[in-house]
């Protein structure tokens, strides 16, 4: 039978959606809810036809979660939920990478039912509350990255890194560990592809 891996740290979210699919949708009569810490290991496991994948998750890279789940799952498609206030940009950033759906916390579950019968058929399926953003063109340039491949998160981490705050120092202001924002600059760096604050400044600056 076809299974439906539903990752989120938000278990309430997660049932909703759940009940929702179960009771209506026959072609997927098994859907598991999963916390990010379990995610890969139980992908991995019972090979999910499809993950919907709340993006706004705590203490988790959004990105780095798309490529696990990749990794451990393939060929599941991979269904993203956002929170509905990412940039015109970084949804474009998000369509590039291996996912078969796009929706919104807003959008109806009957979108989400819409979602996988297109994603069955392995179309990508993009919510209607998002046609305005993938219909804009935005100019990236592939060797210098823009800002616009960081999340909400990562830019106002990088703007403090701009200003010369210290790890521990961003981490007080913002209601982090050290550790999860040193996560975070090591993340931002390697999207941005700069090595030092100075280029990190300059990119931040031409935003």
């Amino acid at each position: 039978m076809k299974a439906i891996l539903i990752v989120t740290n938000q278990l309430i979210l997660g049932q909703r959606i759940a009940g929702y699919i179960g009771s209506r949708h026959r072609l997927f009569p098994h859907t598991l809810v999963s916390r990010t810490g379990e995610a890969q290991k139980l992908a991995a496991s019972m090979h999910p036809k499809f993950i919907v994948l709340d993006m706004h998750l705590l203490g988790v890279e959004g990105p780095h979660m798309i490529a696990s789940l990749h990794r451990a799952a393939r060929p599941a498609g991979i269904i993203l939920v956002l929170s509905g206030d990412e940039s015109p940009a970084y949804i474009r950033y998000l369509l590039q990478t291996p996912i078969i759906g796009l929706l919104t916390r807003n959008c109806s579950m009957n979108e989400f039912l819409v979602s996988f019968s297109e994603a069955d058929q392995r179309h990508v399926y993009v919510s209607q509350d998002l046609h305005w953003v993938v219909s804009r063109e935005v100019q990236c340039d592939d060797e210098t990255p823009g800002i616009y491949v960081l999340s909400k998160r990562e830019l106002e981490v990088a703007k403090f890194v701009a200003q010369g705050y210290t790890s521990a120092q961003i981490g007080q202001s913002m209601g982090l560990s050290a550790k999860t924002v040193e996560v975070h600059r090591y993340h931002i760096f390697k999207k941005l592809k700069v090595t030092n604050r100075c280029s990190l400044i300059n990119l931040l600056k031409t935003a």
